[in-house]
């Protein structure tokens, strides 16, 4: 009896049972600006960290630099990483990638060969120059 009823009982107008088309298309809308806008940060966050990070290994090369320059007899700069004692620790290497090259011409620069020759030029690292 209970069967036969519910299945002769017409769904009331008032009650709905889902969202109307109208309804998920603006909440794709919404959702699809807020990506639009949160996307690029945080790529371009992404990129400012791994330029930031290179940087900061680009610049304790140097110091490891500055300290084999002071302890070295002939007192010059070395263009062999593997001559830097970076606290104990290995030469860090980009967190993209690339590798860091000393060039111990005046004045001493850090190259990375990911960065290097880019358009936002960070790739390189000169003491008392690129200061941060």
């Amino acid at each position: 009896m209970r069967i036969a009823l519910y299945l002769t009982q017409k769904p009331s107008r008032g009650r709905t049972r889902g969202f109307a088309l109208i309804e998920l298309l603006a909440a794709f809308i919404i959702f699809s600006v807020l990506m639009a806008i949160a996307v690029p940060l945080y790529f371009s966050s992404m990129a400012s960290a791994e330029r930031e990070q290179c940087r900061e290994q680009m610049q304790a090369i140097v110091n490891a630099e500055e300290e084999y320059k002071r302890k070295a007899a002939n007192h010059a700069y070395t263009t062999t990483l593997a001559n830097l004692n970076i606290g104990g620790a290995p030469i860090p290497p980009c967190p993209s990638g690339g590798s860091h090259t000393i060039d111990s011409t005046s004045p001493l620069r850090i190259k990375c060969s990911y960065h290097f020759g880019s358009a936002d030029q960070h790739g390189t690292f000169t003491p008392n120059v690129d200061n941060y």
